[in-house]
């Protein structure tokens, strides 16, 4: 009797592990790594709103990746969901940008003392 384990867990012990494919998992791990403290860092900075736009550019990011490094479909859908992304990003920067700015200052003209008025205690 053996007993069958489904899933990806016996194509992992029977893959053949190189040096090369070992370096590109290393890789990816430290650069996921990265990612996640980033925006850890990055909370403590921004708003959370802030980070979860961040989020939605990074998916941007992985599906212009994917086109453009392996050859991924970017399908009708998928174009204008990063299109009203990018323009929803686009707003948000608008107005985040605007409210830091400073306010303009307004300048009154003293009014014009007369002689009498100064003199008097």
């Amino acid at each position: 009797y053996q007993r069958r384990v489904h899933g990806p867990l016996p194509e992992l012990l029977v893959y053949q592990w190189s040096l090369l494919r070992v370096l590109w998992v290393g890789l990816t791990c430290v650069l996921g790594f990265g990612v996640n403290f980033s925006f850890f860092l990055g909370v403590g900075q921004t708003s959370p709103l802030t980070m979860n736009l961040l989020g939605h550019l990074k998916t941007i990011l992985v599906f212009i990746g994917g086109f453009a490094l392996f050859g991924d479909s970017l399908g009708g859908q998928k174009v204008v969901g990063i299109l009203i992304t990018l323009f929803g990003l686009g707003l948000y920067s608008n107005a985040k940008v605007a409210e830091t700015r400073p306010k303009p200052v307004e300048l009154r003209p003293k009014p014009i003392e007369t002689r009498k008025a100064a003199s008097q205690p």
